[in-house]
């Protein structure tokens, strides 16, 4: 459950797998994630001082974006306790992660990237917010 108090919205953690914590140290930003989480907000390089690694490729990690989010759905719902038939996480599922999610397709075939589904995807019932491929602040 740590992971849902640290990023209650999973475009979040997708910016931040996909940087890592290098780049937002780089532009800046102290903190990761929700900067009103229980318990404190999280820093750059605060857990033992290491970095979480860039997972894109565009900070020279190894996945796609369809991989992040196959990785991202997995820690949320499988190891993080998010429910997808709860009512707080229900739409998040359904929009994300699930077998017919329009964006978990579109990443695979490649036809949307982190920087370009919250434009084609505004359109749907729940529609997501911006990831992004360069560090950014929670909610922006």
């Amino acid at each position: 459950g740590e992971v849902l108090k640290t990023f209650p919205h999973i475009e979040d953690m997708l910016n931040f797998v996909y940087t890592g914590s290098q780049p937002f140290v780089s532009a800046g930003l102290v903190v990761y994630g929700d900067p009103s989480r229980e318990g404190g907000a999280h820093a750059p390089l605060s857990y033992n001082g290491n970095a979480m690694p860039s997972q894109g490729e565009k900070w020279g990690g190894g996945l796609t974006d369809y991989e992040i989010l196959g990785v991202v759905c997995h820690e949320r719902y499988a190891i993080g306790g998010a429910d997808p038939k709860s009512e707080q996480w229900a739409a998040e599922y359904a929009t994300w992660c699930s077998e017919d999610s329009e964006i978990f397709a579109a990443l695979e075939a490649g036809t949307v990237d982190f920087d370009t589904l919250a434009e084609t995807f505004k359109m749907l019932e729940t529609a997501p917010r911006p990831v992004g491929t360069e560090p950014r602040p929670a909610g922006k």
